[in-house]
């Protein structure tokens, strides 16, 4: 019984080591930061919608300029900014897609807990229906 429990215990000590290295050894690791701003005409924006795995902050503010727009900043993983970068307004919906894909089925090892959240902030202008006055 002694022998099975060693043998146990050096097989998950390789699988946590096997985790590790799979992440590359960076623990808590900075991600890059990004900072993305979609401008639209007042009555533009109908649908906005965001999928994320992580939570997400969501503002709504009188704009200061005077112009709508929907911004985001934050940190997250080079694929996602890049899709984020091609993200566009379609037909009065912006599909803000935050999934970190592809996830693998050993991301449950992510040791990164300095991870700040993003921010989206929806800014309407005077006058625009859903203004927030």
């Amino acid at each position: 019984m002694k022998k099975l429990s060693i043998i146990a215990g050096v097989v998950l000590v390789l699988i946590g080591l096997a985790a590790l290295s799979s992440q590359g050894w960076k623990f808590g690791k900075q991600l890059p930061a990004f900072d993305k701003k979609w401008p639209f005409a007042s009555g533009e924006l109908q649908d906005l919608r965001i999928q994320s795995d992580y939570p997400v902050e969501l503002r709504f503010v009188k704009s200061g300029d005077g112009t709508n727009a929907v911004s985001i900043n934050g940190q997250a993983p080079a694929k996602t900014i890049q899709q984020l970068l091609y993200t566009e307004l379609d037909s009065g919906t912006l599909n803000m897609d935050l999934r970190e894909n592809p996830r693998k089925f050993w991301d449950f090892f992510d040791f990164n807990f300095t991870r700040t959240p993003e921010i989206i902030v929806v800014s309407l202008a005077d006058g625009d229906p859903r203004s927030t006055s």
